[in-house]
């Protein structure tokens, strides 16, 4: 795909817009194949005053609004299904799975599909709590699965690199303390939350 854009850019005055959900595969592959003529954005989903916009059409209150965002998330093509729960939940999940088995399972050729799952889980069950790698060892053996913590931290680092999760990392400066891996992790988008079955409202 790299040599293709290099030669559109040959033969057309035009700016080219790549787009996708894997950060590895635009800013690592394509970028070397461009080397240093690229500019990388990162497209969040929308906020609460953007998903505002979005649905004004259904003339609801804010209040209203604001309760469907916390359930649904910002994904903008939600627009599409007025608020329909389960049209909206279907779709979701539909973006979801294409994520994690295109972007994250097949491109980094991740045979333990079941360990991979399990430790996803852990992470969305636990958004916003402060964890590390070892805890989720502790927990999977628990499970009578064994891991290491090297495989943990690998599966989580692909899992950001495909926009699945985001890391907070610690502000402490004091010490050993910055090398503490405890650390939080948020879903790019609370929607998936709720369509995996877990309540956003509650």
């Amino acid at each position: 795909m790299g040599k293709a854009i290099s030669v559109f850019r040959v033969d057309f005055n035009a700016d080219i817009y790549i787009t996708g959900s894997n950060s590895k595969l635009l800013s690592t592959d394509i970028s070397t194949l461009l080397a240093g003529r690229t500019v990388n954005f990162h497209i969040q989903p929308f906020t609460f005053k953007e998903y505002s916009h979005l649905l004004a059409h259904l003339n609801l209150t804010e209040q209203d609004l604001f309760n469907a965002f916390i359930q649904f998330g910002g994904m903008p093509f939600i627009k599409y299904f007025d608020l329909e729960k389960d049209a909206t939940l279907k779709y979701l999940m539909d973006v979801y799975n294409t994520v994690i088995v295109k972007d994250v399972l097949e491109y980094n050729n991740i045979r333990d599909v079941d360990l991979f799952n399990r430790i996803l889980r852990f992470v969305i069950q636990n958004i916003g709590s402060t964890f590390s790698a070892l805890s989720i060892v502790k927990f999977l053996k628990s499970e009578q699965r064994k891991v290491s913590v090297d495989t943990v931290m690998s599966y989580l680092r692909v899992l950001e690199e495909a926009f699945v999760i985001q890391k907070i990392v610690r502000e402490d400066l004091i010490g050993k303390k910055v090398l503490k891996v405890d650390e939080k992790y948020y879903l790019s988008d609370h929607g998936f939350r709720e369509a995996l079955g877990y309540s956003n409202t509650q």
